[in-house]
């Protein structure tokens, strides 16, 4: 007999019943935070290049939090969060003061990278086009043409018609 339960950890993601995205950004954003503060010395270090801190960046704290992000639902919220956390990294590595006065879109083009929502999005459709190349019978490839059953909208037309009553 198999116990029912909300969340579960599936290859370092949360999988919730609640089909939202908040809790594995919230664990992805902690995991991105531990691998950047790991490497404290080396954005601090004056030797290195930018060039090679963001390169460092990208491999070793980006696909850190980005892993899974291809499957959530991002809210305005989630991608706020997101550009928030990739931002303050960015003025840590380039060593920018909060007494300066830089626009988070020079910090982009001074990163020359794209926004986060860019990037997930553009994470997402190479997912789908990844999996629309699948054989018929791939899970993922029935779990992006899932849909519900038609008895199970009925079912919830019914209960809702009768709330309204």
């Amino acid at each position: 007999m198999l116990k029912r339960c909300n969340n579960s950890r599936t290859w370092g993601s949360i999988v919730s019943t609640d089909s939202g995205s908040e809790k594995d950004v919230k664990s992805r954003l902690g995991k991105a935070r531990v691998a950047f503060h790991m490497l404290d010395k080396l954005w601090k270090s004056k030797v290195i290049s930018r060039h090679t801190k963001l390169k460092i960046s990208n491999s070793n704290v980006k696909s850190v939090l980005l892993y899974g992000s291809e499957t959530w639902r991002t809210t305005k919220q989630i991608q706020c969060k997101i550009q928030v956390f990739i931002g303050n990294c960015l003025r840590r590595i380039f060593n920018i003061n909060w007494k300066d006065n830089i626009s988070n879109k020079e910090l982009w083009n001074m990163a020359e990278q794209d926004s986060m929502e860019t990037t997930i999005t553009r994470r997402k459709w190479t997912w789908i086009g990844h999996t629309m190349r699948k054989a018929g019978s791939s899970i993922t490839k029935k779990a992006l043409r899932w849909t519900p059953s038609r008895l199970s909208r009925q079912r919830k037309t019914k209960e809702h018609m009768e709330e309204d009553s």
